[in-house]
């Protein structure tokens, strides 16, 4: 990590995108916005982003009170836009890996949302995988 990214993570002005706001990614990214951090959800099903918009959580971890008084304070954001990670200074993968048959698991959402950041990668940025997935996945398929 960067000495500038890591004084911009101290000073909470680092910009937090949580891809994929399931049971893992959407307290996740609430947890980052309540310390004071701007954190970017990015999901493609439209349902999730509407709720989110709506105030209405679908997460029993989150309420919406405490929805509505991140949004508001204009700290938590939602969006199917992918573009919007050019912003970010840093990418956390939460997306689903669903087991396929002999217990492996499927990788493909990791991959595409890999394929997503990777268009709007830019210098002093930091991609965090934590999707569940097998060891080794970061060094043998991300960081390549």
């Amino acid at each position: 990590m960067s000495i500038k990214l890591k004084n911009k993570i101290i000073k909470k002005q680092a910009r937090i995108a949580v891809i994929g706001l399931g049971y893992v990614g959407l307290p996740l990214a609430v947890a980052f916005a309540q310390k004071g951090f701007r954190v970017l959800g990015i999901d493609t099903d439209a349902n999730r982003i509407g709720r989110i918009q709506s105030l209405k959580s679908y997460n029993a971890d989150v309420t919406n009170a405490i929805l509505g008084s991140i949004i508001r304070r204009k700290l938590f954001n939602v969006s199917m836009d992918f573009s919007l990670l050019a912003q970010a200074d840093i990418a956390i993968i939460c997306v689903p890996t669903p087991l396929k048959r002999k217990y492996t698991p499927d990788i493909s959402f990791i991959l595409s949302a890999v394929r997503s950041i990777t268009r709007y990668l830019h210098k002093d940025m930091l991609v965090i995988l934590e999707s569940t997935t097998y060891p080794g996945t970061t060094e043998e398929l991300l960081k390549p």
